[in-house]
Order: structure tokens, then C-alpha cells, then sequence
């Protein structure tokens, strides 16, 4: 069963967006500031959100984030949520898209194969009879 998108992982997945927009002078003051006041929220992992800021593309460096993010008290993530949508827009208008990314893991059994980007599903072939 996929996991679900939680708020943590859209706040990290836009922090991170940001974090490499701004490393490539992407954004404008606007939107730095959003991302000024969103990390100061982020006062409980604000050494995580320095790891992102050194390694953007790091997706165990955001999922450290997200959870940390989704420990926190509902209040809290709508709080960080909000900001983030912000940031989003801001993002959006500089033309840097943040997106999130869904992960599903496939297993394959019983001699099916498991590969490529587009996977179809299907039901391997019956096995042999064997003579006794």
C-alpha cells in the first residue's frame, strides 16, 4: 500500500523546491521572505532544514524533515501548511514548479517482472503441469 502524502512531506518537498531556487537566484524578495518565515517555524528542525539548503535533491534529508513535521501538533502543521502554499505561489510565479513526489513499490512474484517507468499489472502465466 502506497504511503500517504502527509503535511510534512508537502512542507519539506517545498522547502526543498525553494532551497534550490534560491541557490540558483530563482526567487524573488517575495518569495525569500515566505521562506524566511517558514523555516523560522521551523525551529525544531532547523538543523534538517539546513541539510536540505546544503543537498536540495537529498530525499532522505526531506523525509527527515517530514517527520519531524508530522510529530508536530495540528495547530502547528496547518500553521506550516499555510506558509508553504504561499511559498508554493511564489514559486509557481518565478516559474519553479514544487512538486511532490508519490513513491509505490512494486514486488514481483511468482515469475512476473517488474520493470520500467510504466508498469502494468497482470497476473504471471500458470505454471507448467508437472507429469508424476
Amino acid at each position: 500500500m502506497p504511503e500517504p502524502i502527509t503535511t510534512g512531506a508537502v512542507v519539506a518537498a517545498t522547502i526543498a523546491t525553494a532551497a534550490s531556487a534560491i541557490a540558483k537566484s530563482a526567487l524573488g524578495s517575495a518569495g525569500k521572505d515566505v521562506y524566511e518565515r517558514l523555516k523560522g517555524l521551523l525551529n525544531f528542525g532547523s538543523s534538517d532544514v539546513e541539510r536540505i539548503e546544503d543537498r536540495p535533491d537529498s530525499s532522505v534529508r526531506a523525509a527527515m524533515l517530514a517527520e519531524l513535521i508530522d510529530d508536530q501538533s495540528d495547530e502547528k502543521k496547518h500553521e506550516l501548511l499555510e506558509l508553504s502554499h504561499k511559498l508554493r505561489r511564489a514559486l509557481d510565479e518565478q516559474g519553479v514548479g514544487a512538486a511532490v513526489e508519490a513513491r509505490t513499490n512494486v514486488i514481483a512474484t511468482h515469475g512476473g517482472i517488474a520493470a520500467g517507468r510504466d508498469i502494468n499489472l497482470s497476473y504471471p502465466p500458470p505454471a507448467p503441469k508437472r507429469e508424476t
